[in-house]
């Protein structure tokens, strides 16, 4: 039970929290949360507010309004799941996707979340502003991808695995579960990984950071080097690598 002297402080609580949400009205989203059985709460935890800050940024965008989106869902995560379909997509998104909306108010997030809407629309993710390139058949393989992984761990094992790649485990668990600020040149490291199927997969860690140190220390030409480098030389600088780590 709330108080009458603590009311005014509760209320302008669900005031503030119905504004994140997109309400236009305190009442409104009164109305919303009898009808789908949810508590008022007013203890909103700060990552909880983080989140929904995110869907409110794309109020403009929103394809239903928030009043009407019903669930019978008990889990959070299945709630915010079909909240952000009802919300930014006419067809359906890859599971993954949902990260794009929990890491903060991050550039890079932002970035991800329009890759979710443009998903949502029906639009092709190939023709997104991707930071790697996507052929069909990762674009193929994308999907499928382990939903709780980021948006970022999703795309890199889509291009790995459509190059043909069987060691994704280990090439996922490099720097290259993240985005590089050369992708072209990543690919071309990944492309290597992909077609040396005799190549002990706890090599590849090292390879990477010999890859990234020499691509740093050197970055005229060294991706047109490393497709003519033979895979001994590469793994014996991996284990030179690994045994002096």
């Amino acid at each position: 039970m709330t108080t009458t002297s603590a009311r005014p402080a509760f209320d302008d609580a669900l005031r503030h929290y119905a504004a994140t949400l997109g309400f236009p009205s305190l009442s409104s989203y009164i109305i919303w949360c009898r009808k789908n059985g949810l508590a008022l709460q007013r203890d909103k935890t700060e990552n909880q507010l983080a989140i929904e800050r995110q869907l409110a940024r794309h109020y403009g965008d929103w394809l239903r309004p928030v009043e009407d989106w019903r669930t019978d869902l008990l889990s959070p995560r299945a709630q915010f799941r079909s909240l952000t379909r009802h919300l930014l997509s006419r067809y359906e998104v890859p599971p993954f996707m949902d990260t794009a909306f929990l890491q903060g108010d991050l550039s890079t997030a932002h970035r991800e979340q329009e890759w979710f809407k443009h998903i949502g629309i029906g639009q092709n993710i190939r023709k997104a502003d991707l930071p790697l390139r996507l052929t069909k058949r990762r674009a193929h393989l994308l999907p499928t991808a382990n939903r709780r992984w980021p948006v970022s761990r999703a795309l890199r094992w889509a291009q790995f695995a459509g190059m043909g790649g069987r060691t994704c485990w280990a090439v996922l668990s490099t720097r290259l579960k993240d985005y590089q600020r050369d992708e072209p040149f990543w690919e071309t490291v990944m492309l290597f990984f992909a077609n040396q199927p005799m190549l002990e997969p706890t090599y590849i860690g090292p390879i990477s950071t010999i890859c990234g140190n020499r691509r740093a220390s050197c970055a005229c030409g060294w991706n047109a080097r490393i497709c003519g480098t033979t895979s001994e030389a590469v793994c014996a600088g991996g284990r030179r690598n690994r045994e002096e780590g």
